[in-house]
């Protein structure tokens, strides 16, 4: 779990609107070859947004990331 420096007030859209967010939480599939990064909300609850990335793929996203430095 990545666990952010501050609150982010509309850091995820959710099923019920936008919700504060405090971390991102990392799962490792290896029976797919792939990540998960889900949104963790104030009250420490994950899962209202998930986003599966494969392994292969994650040179080419930190690439992407690197440019909002």
């Amino acid at each position: 779990m990545v666990t952010f420096s501050r609150e982010l007030p509309q850091g995820a859209f959710g099923r019920s609107g936008w919700t504060k967010q405090k971390a991102l939480e990392l799962v490792h599939y290896t029976h797919d070859h792939s990540i998960s990064l889900a949104s963790v909300n104030s009250r420490g609850v994950s899962g209202s947004c998930q986003v599966s990335i494969p392994i292969e793929d994650i040179p080419a996203l930190i690439q992407e990331l690197e440019k909002f430095r």
